[in-house]
């Protein structure tokens, strides 16, 4: 009886694990978002680094710049899923010393935020640091003028992704934080898997009832 019900345990995990990697949807334009609302910071700002569609062009060379303490909130669409990561890419260019960073948040329907962590351009020597890892975490990774930054999310429902700039100010940064490329990738949320695996169970349990 016990094997049965380790192996009951373990199937249901599995479909579950299945459910929801079937189920990742990658957000990385601006219709998978049901709200892209960049607030400009302070600073001097080339126009061509004002377009928020710049983060959803596939173009690393072209950004949104945040400005000094600007930010970008990103709500999912649709919002009733779950965020699991995300990658943002962020330019600045090799030899300028422009000092950038930002703070990281997730959020439920644009509100509630939590800190995740912290992300530094090259300039700051790259790297991130993060909050609570049982949470998420943040890695990164340099490719010349590119710093790459990772979010994985292991718990807790968020649909909702919050990039605030914290440049040293004063600094040598005119424009703040410069956002390249952006994605986010949801899984069905909690909730729904949660469903799923008490009714893989209770059809184990229904099948061994019938077996007696």
């Amino acid at each position: 009886m016990n094997i049965l019900k380790v192996g009951l345990a373990a199937f249901a995990a599995t479909m579950i694990g299945t459910a929801a990697q079937a189920g990742t949807i990658i957000h990385d334009s601006a219709d998978d978002f049901s709200s892209v609302q960049y607030t400009q910071g302070a600073g001097t700002i080339d126009p061509s680094r004002l377009i928020e569609g710049n983060i959803f062009d596939d173009n690393n060379n072209s950004m949104l710049s945040l400005g000094l303490g600007g930010s970008l909130d990103l709500v999912i669409d649709p919002t009733n899923r779950s965020i699991s990561g995300g990658t943002v890419i962020e330019l600045t260019n090799l030899g300028s010393n422009h000092a950038e960073s930002a703070e990281i948040y997730l959020g439920l329907n644009d509100d509630n935020y939590v800190l995740i962590g912290e992300v530094f351009n090259n300039a700051l020597g790259g790297g991130a640091t993060f909050v609570d890892g049982l949470i998420a975490t943040l890695t990164s990774a340099e490719d010349g003028a590119n710093t790459s930054y990772f979010l994985t999310v292991f718990s807790g429902n968020f649909n909702s992704l919050r990039i605030v700039d914290t440049s040293p100010n004063p600094g040598t940064s005119t424009d703040g934080f410069d956002i390249a490329k952006l994605s986010v990738t949801s899984v069905p949320e909690p909730a729904t898997l949660a469903l799923l695996g008490a009714g893989l169970l209770g059809l184990g349990g229904l099948a061994r009832r019938k077996a007696a």
